[in-house]
């Protein structure tokens, strides 16, 4: 689908018909030749790949050069007089902007310098070098900007414009299709390793385990493994008018007085980790992986609190 949409697109830039505005008058002009317009718009084409354009510039004044959205200048623009002409590229927006000047240390009058003359080279990146003549004149038939226009380059930039909001709408599209099955999906595969851990193992113990810090209170409710992973089932009773606000929670091995912290993911009731008001109580389940190597004879949850009284429980004696 997505290469159809491109060669359609492509196929339509190659087929459309090439416009070559530039080809008439496009100011007015001096005795010289030289556009005397205060703004001059002038069209590029890809069959013109070395435009000439004369315009008329002053003393004290600016001339920007005003460059098609999406063209770039590859290289400083080669400018013939130097010590008469100077420029400076404007990145945001594309414009370069040219100057007359009188030469230092010399001793000719501004007047003395109309209809001295030379030419700036601009190279494009889509491969036409444009050729401007400069010519100092005075201030009323100077020209302040030149608009260089490429209808064929916006056409072919809203092309792929076009192209690459079609593949996105495309992409997305499709992503969202495949979203809409992937919980589907991610619920059948998770029931599928449940049952193949539970054909290989399944065993569980009851327990009775409690412990209580400034009316916070942890208890285990269960132990199971399943296959290779260990499960606990837990709970958080806040009997404190204070708020409790979970910040972690951490399952342990325990090897005589030694505790190390295990990679294990807990899973709460509502999905949302227990902020909990007065008497409210809150339900999880911790799994961790295990392995004959690696298990423990006994197991403990440590439970610390965000903030208020930051109270830390630790529950030992989880074992089956």
């Amino acid at each position: 689908m997505i290469a159809e949409i491109a060669f359609s697109l492509v196929l339509t830039a190659v087929t459309a018909p090439v416009q070559n505005e530039s080809a008439g008058k496009y100011c007015n002009t001096d005795q010289k030749g030289f556009c005397k317009d205060s703004v001059v718009n002038f069209s590029l084409n890809r069959r013109m790949k070395t435009p000439r354009i004369r315009v008329n510039c002053a003393l004290g004044e600016v001339l920007i050069v005003q460059l098609p959205e999406g063209e770039k200048i590859l290289g400083d623009p080669a400018v013939g007089n130097a010590a008469l002409f100077k420029f400076k590229l404007q990145e945001k927006p594309l414009q370069l902007l040219l100057w007359p000047t009188i030469p230092k240390g010399s001793k000719v009058t501004s007047t003395g310098l109309d209809g001295e003359t030379t030419n700036v080279q601009i190279q494009l990146a889509s491969g036409i070098n444009v050729i401007l003549g400069l010519q100092i004149a005075q201030p009323e038939v100077a020209v302040q900007r030149l608009v260089l226009q490429f209808p064929e380059l916006a056409d072919e930039t809203a092309a792929k414009k076009k192209l690459r909001d079609q593949i996105r709408e495309e992409v997305e599209r499709e992503f969202k299709d495949r979203e809409d099955s992937m919980d589907s999906e991610a619920h059948d595969l998770a029931l599928r390793i449940t049952a193949r851990d539970i054909s290989k193992r399944i065993n569980c113990t009851d327990l009775h385990e409690r412990e209580m810090r400034d009316l916070l209170v942890v208890r285990a409710q269960r132990i199971c493994q399943i296959g290779e992973h260990v499960y606990i089932k837990m709970s958080i009773h806040n009997r404190s008018r204070t708020l409790f606000s979970l910040q972690s929670i951490e399952i342990l091995s325990v090897e005589g007085k030694e505790m190390q912290p295990l990679e294990a993911l807990v899973e709460w009731e509502d999905g949302e980790r227990p902020q909990l008001r007065f008497d409210q109580k809150k339900y999880g389940v911790a799994v961790f992986p295990v392995t004959e190597d690696s298990a423990a004879a006994e197991y403990a949850v440590k439970v610390t609190e965000n903030s208020g009284k930051k109270r830390v429980v630790t529950l030992d004696g989880i074992e089956f």
